[in-house]
């Protein structure tokens, strides 16, 4: 007795399955010119005959165009739902109008590094070729993107390096560290500016690149190189007394500027009297002085915001310079 039940409920998960199969297989003509979406799935239940059931507070706001002759309704449906945040669904003999739901996002996450020395890059791209959705890298060479679930192809650049593109299936927040390898194509091309308007990370057109070569040139006291001397020279930059250090901009005072070592608040910049500034030019990557406009996660001062970055060094060999 019960196999016989278990055999006859087999039997009609079968025949809704036939059923459903048989209603997105029937052949339909439709053509609409200029009218509402509602327009044509009405065509569709008195024309065609199809038992579709829809609401039109979920169906989009415009009119549309569609021609078909002697199609599947299965083909049908899917031309007139692109790109309109809807989808079929089919129970029993019936045709159901639904919205999609909303995509399932995982997040990828990582670290863009130098694949010879291991030093993280700043303000690559990230890319995924399929959402199209994209971001940079950070001043510490971190990224984090969310893509919808399922396949992604992932793709990096940054300037003088080999793109890297790699192909992933996301299924849960992932961690992936990528290393570039520099570009052969072409040799190195340093290009030295005067006065730099563009701030590459932040996009601010009153941030100044200070050059870590010119700060080695210039006259120095007792030979030590010092980025403070170098902003000395920068437009609305002075000192409050000669041979001080420390910088007044545009009529602030000392204390109005926020000096800033990757990320962390320097409060007192000056050793030996005032003579020197406590960075060491040889271990900075960079260095940017914002005068003006600059973005709110700098909040606490008036005048200005030194962003100095150190270097990371050399994790696959041992270099140095005396």
């Amino acid at each position: 007795m019960k196999k016989r039940g278990l055999l006859l409920m087999l039997l009609l998960i079968g025949c809704i399955r036939l059923s459903a199969q048989q209603v997105l297989e029937q052949r339909v003509s439709l053509r609409i010119q200029q009218q509402p979406l509602a327009e044509a799935f009405y065509q569709l239940i008195e024309v065609g005959g199809i038992p579709l059931s829809f609401r039109n507070d979920v169906l989009p706001v415009g009119k549309f165009t569609f021609q078909f002759s002697d199609r599947p309704l299965r083909e049908v449906l899917e031309a007139m739902l692109t790109n309109t945040g809807l989808a079929y669904q089919v129970q029993g003999q019936q045709v159901l109008i639904v919205p999609k739901p909303p995509p399932v996002y995982a997040t990828i996450s990582g670290y863009i590094s130098d694949v010879e020395t291991g030093e993280r890059l700043i303000g690559a791209g990230i890319q995924d070729a399929i959402s199209q959705r994209g971001t940079t890298s950070n001043e510490y060479g971190y990224f984090s993107l969310s893509l919808p679930m399922g396949s992604a192809v992932l793709v990096v650049t940054y300037l003088g390096y080999e793109p890297y593109r790699a192909e992933l299936s996301l299924t849960a927040p992932l961690k992936r560290n990528i290393a570039l390898k520099g570009s052969v194509t072409l040799n190195e091309v340093i290009v030295y500016a005067r006065d730099t308007l563009a701030d590459p990370i932040g996009g601010l057109a009153t941030g100044n690149l200070i050059g870590l070569r010119e700060t080695q040139l210039l006259p120095s006291l007792a030979g030590e190189p010092d980025i403070f001397r170098t902003a000395h020279l920068l437009p609305g930059v002075t000192t409050g007394a000669d041979g001080a250090e420390g910088i007044q901009v545009r009529g602030g005072d000392g204390g109005q500027n926020l000096v800033l070592l990757d990320g962390v608040p320097v409060y007192y910049v000056n050793h030996a009297i005032g003579l020197f500034s406590v960075f060491n030019s040889n271990a900075i990557r960079s260095a940017r002085l914002l005068r003006g406009g600059f973005p709110a996660r700098y909040a606490g001062r008036l005048s200005s915001v030194l962003d100095v970055r150190m270097k990371e060094g050399n994790r696959q060999k041992t270099t140095g310079s005396a």
